[in-house]
């Protein structure tokens, strides 16, 4: 029975150890869990806080741009009411000033319609003038050709009438000599 006792103890004792071997590892375990929760926790921490400063610089650049976009609305506020408040000859002297402006435009879009008109016409005289040119040439070549009709008519009729003075002038030689 000693000996079973003593198996018994041996057992007892190894079992007693690796069960304090276990609480060791699940100890260190724990601790190395720990840890690497800490660890999470402070990188989720610190990319928390990037973000966070990422976040608040675009909300300061967009409270920048909206007091920008606040300042300009006040400015234009202002200059509305200084218009508002302006007596009636300023406005009026304003309104005559937005007229001249208005007329300023409509003669220089008039003269620019003209201008555009002025090179149409001055196609169409471009285009008149061809046409000019070419009846005149087809005129010059019908005169050239006429007078030339006429030289030749008056050559042969002044031909004519020379053989017949001829003529006459010999008959009344001869018979002046008979």
């Amino acid at each position: 029975m000693s000996d079973m006792t003593s198996d018994h103890e041996n057992k007892e004792e190894m079992l007693r150890e690796q069960l304090r071997q276990a609480r060791r590892e699940l100890e260190e375990e724990k601790r190395a869990n720990i840890a690497a929760d800490a660890a999470l926790r402070a990188q989720e921490a610190q990319e928390s806080r990037k973000r966070n400063d990422e976040i608040l610089g675009q909300l300061r650049d967009l409270a920048g741009t909206l007091g920008e976009q606040r300042e300009m609305h006040q400015e234009c506020r202002s200059m509305g009411q200084k218009v508002g408040d302006e007596d009636g000859t300023e406005k009026s002297s304003g309104v005559a000033t937005l007229r001249g402006m208005m007329n300023e435009l409509r003669e220089a879009q008039t003269a620019h319609e003209g201008h555009h008109k002025e090179r149409a016409v001055k196609a169409d005289v471009d285009a008149v003038l061809a046409e000019a040119r070419r009846n005149n040439a087809e005129q010059r070549a019908t005169f050239t050709s006429l007078s030339d009709e006429l030289l030749e008519d008056s050559a042969r009729h002044h031909e004519h009438l020379r053989s017949l003075l001829l003529a006459s002038a010999s008959a009344r030689e001869s018979l002046a000599d008979a």
